[in-house]
């Protein structure tokens, strides 16, 4: 430990004694040239000294300028903002369709319950309006013959449909019940032919029957 202090205290003495003291710079007096005057160049006097040029880099002080808030800023805060509501927007709707495509569908109604509710609807027309009462129950059989066998019977006439009818594995009983609906009703509900409230009694009672009849039995 002594030795290194020892060569520590050496080598800044070496140091030390080797730093040149700064000397102070020793000017040479400087001999301003002297040209002799030339006799081939014409004397100016002390009254025809040249007059300085006049100066032309010389500008007047602009204007200050005020240092308002730039129009620009507010453009792109608008933009901002637009773009910010416009993806807020996108959002929404992508999570309302995600949630809904993770939402069970509901199962859809059976064609037996939906024409079961429509002739509920249609009881009052029995004591009130005999030839509406014929156009709702033969409007409701037919979207009953298209949901359960696909039938295109809302579209089809009287002449047209009950071919058509005789070709379903039905019992021979509920096809003839049901063309002699469509072929009694079509006077009624076209001609006004009149109807007593017990032929539409009948009418409401068979339109029900077929419809239970013809609903497949669920396994229990």
């Amino acid at each position: 430990m002594h030795r290194v202090t020892i060569i520590v205290i050496i080598v800044c003495c070496y140091l030390t004694a080797n730093i040149p003291l700064n000397a102070q710079p020793t000017s040479q007096p400087s001999v301003a040239p002297t040209t002799a005057p030339n006799s081939d160049q014409p004397q100016i006097g002390p009254d025809q000294a040249a007059k300085p040029a006049p100066m032309t880099d010389i500008y007047d002080i602009k204007p200050l300028e005020n240092a308002g808030l730039n129009p620009m800023l507010f453009v792109w805060i608008a933009a901002g903002v637009i773009i910010v509501a416009l993806l807020i927007v996108l959002a929404i709707i992508l999570w309302k369709r995600k949630k809904q495509k993770q939402a069970p569908a509901a199962p859809p109604i059976p064609p037996e319950k939906i024409a079961l509710m429509a002739l509920k609807k249609i009881d009052l027309l029995i004591e009130k309006d005999a030839r509406l009462f014929y156009f709702k129950i033969t409007e409701i059989i037919r979207a009953y013959l298209h949901a359960r066998f696909g039938l295109d019977a809302l579209e089809m006439t009287t002449e047209e449909l009950v071919p058509k009818i005789a070709t379903l594995n039905l019992d021979k009983k509920l096809q003839n019940n049901l063309k002699v609906l469509f072929y009694n009703s079509d006077p009624i509900k076209f001609a006004e032919k009149p109807a007593n409230r017990q032929l539409m009694q009948n009418d409401f009672k068979l339109v029900e029957t077929f419809v239970n009849q013809t609903t497949p039995a669920v396994d229990q």
